[in-house]
């Protein structure tokens, strides 16, 4: 039986049933430190940043020069919101720009999403379909935490402020064209929130592994990012806090494995369950996922994640 491969999903004989395997969009590159992308991809004139102020300040501020920056603190604190996303476009509708730059965690990523897109405004309009969703800005995502791994997803989730509640719009419009793997810009964020953002990624990790959507190939990615976390969490109990600097980089690809992973499944099709057993909730799950052998056992695994959890 011909199978052809193309841009990551197969293509049956007819008469066969068609089921999608899998799907990688963004094209993705590693970079030591924020200089050199900075460099690399000549960030100036004709880009819109959009970013923390401590990232800012920190990695950004020498190295981008004439772009326009948006910075979301002086939008609105908390989640990413419509009313943040309005008042930024306010304050750019009239700036021409080409390439979106966004650099964060995961609402940064969501809101940077919306700016590479040609109607961004009404927000409410534009989550509940009353717009249509074009893509006509370049759009680059680099991720500053080890967390969603929205880089790598078709989703834009937001705050509605006036409905009191979370929308998430989803379309492959939404990918990003580049994803940026960046570790220098993990050494900044505090221990607290490195763990807590591992544990986003973990928690996305055995939802793409168990949802019945999973294929060979997202089980690749998923099962991956599970090793990396878990094993990264060993170090850490092991010899202490410090030694999370030597592990960004394999935390930072953990999170992006997840996020692929997660995205191509769609997500939250057993997410219910995980956030109702809680993190602690979860050993038998991963038990399941790694077979259970020696070093995974359910107990072993129920020992580690109590032990990160008072960290």
């Amino acid at each position: 039986m011909l199978y052809i491969f193309y841009i990551a999903s197969f293509l049956p004989c007819e008469g066969v049933m068609y089921m999608k395997q899998f799907i990688l969009f963004p094209v993705i590159y590693k970079y030591e430190n924020c200089e050199s992308f900075c460099r690399e991809f000549r960030i100036g004139k004709g880009d819109l940043v959009i970013t923390h102020k401590r990232i800012y300040d920190i990695y950004l501020k020498s190295n981008i020069k004439e772009a326009a920056v948006l910075l979301k603190e002086n939008y609105g604190n908390g989640n990413a919101s419509d009313e943040i996303v309005e008042g930024m476009y306010e304050h750019i509708k009239r700036i021409a720009y080409e390439r979106v730059i966004a650099i964060g965690g995961g609402s940064i990523l969501d809101i940077g999403k919306l700016f590479a897109l040609k109607h961004i405004s009404s927000v409410q309009d534009l989550y509940f379909r009353k717009l249509e969703i074009i893509k006509e800005k370049e759009l680059i995502l680099v991720p500053t935490t080890c967390g969603s791994g929205s880089e790598a997803t078709n989703v834009s989730s937001l705050e509605l402020k006036a409905q009191n509640l979370k929308a998430v719009l989803k379309s492959d419009e939404l990918y990003a064209d580049s994803v940026i793997i960046i570790p220098e810009v993990l050494k900044s964020l505090p221990f607290e929130a490195f763990i807590a953002s591992s544990k986003k990624a973990l928690t996305n990790a055995i939802d793409a592994h168990l949802s019945h959507k999973a294929t060979t190939y997202t089980k690749m990615f998923s099962r991956t990012a599970i090793e990396i976390i878990l094993n990264g969490y060993k170090k850490i109990i092991a010899d202490g806090e410090n030694t999370t600097n030597t592990l960004l980089d394999e935390f930072l690809l953990a999170s992006n494995y997840a996020g692929i992973a997660f995205g191509n499944v769609n997500g939250n099709e057993v997410q219910s369950e995980i956030i109702h057993q809680g993190f602690m909730g979860i050993s038998e799950l991963l038990a399941k996922i790694m077979g259970g052998n020696g070093e995974w056992t359910f107990d072993n695994i129920e020992t580690l994640l109590l032990q990160i959890s008072r960290l």
